[in-house]
C-alpha cells in the first residue's frame, strides 16, 4: 500500500471540527464585541463634541464679562460702588460660564467613559 502524503494544514483541520452551531455562536458572540465597540466609539465622539460646544460657551461667556468690565464706570461712582455695579450686571454671564464649566468637565468626563449612564443636563442659567 503506498502512503499518501498529507499536507500538514489538513490533518490540523482533522482535528479542529466545530459544528455549525458552535460557529454561529462564535460569530455571534465576536459580532455582539464588535457592535459594542463601534457603539463606544460613537458615544465617546459624541460626548467629546459636546464637551467641545461647552468649552467655546464657556469662553464666550468670560469674554462677554471681561468686555463688560473694560467698558464699564459710571461717572458720580467711587471705584467700589462702580465695581459693586458691574459684578451685580456681569452676574448672569459669570454663572452662565460655571454652568458651561460643570457641563465641559462633565462630558470630558463621559467621553473618556462612554459606557457609563449620563445624566440629564440641568437647564442652563437665563441671561438677562
Amino acid at each position: 500500500m503506498p502512503l499518501i502524503r498529507v499536507p500538514i494544514g489538513v490533518e490540523a483541520m482533522r482535528r479542529l471540527r466545530f459544528k455549525l452551531g458552535t460557529l454561529m455562536i462564535v460569530v455571534l458572540l465576536m459580532g455582539g464585541v464588535l457592535g459594542w465597540g463601534v457603539e463606544m466609539r460613537r458615544r465617546s465622539a459624541n460626548y467629546r463634541g459636546q464637551m467641545l460646544y461647552h468649552r467655546q460657551e464657556e469662553l464666550r461667556c468670560h469674554r462677554d464679562v471681561a468686555r463688560i468690565f473694560a467698558c464699564g464706570a459710571w461717572v458720580g461712582f467711587t471705584p467700589e460702588e462702580n465695581r459693586a455695579i458691574l459684578m451685580e450686571f456681569a452676574k448672569p454671564w459669570r454663572e452662565r460660564a460655571q454652568y458651561h464649566r460643570r457641563m465641559k468637565e462633565k462630558y470630558g468626563r463621559a467621553a473618556g467613559h462612554p459606557w457609563e449612564r449620563v445624566e440629564p443636563d440641568p437647564p442652563e442659567p437665563e441671561a438677562e
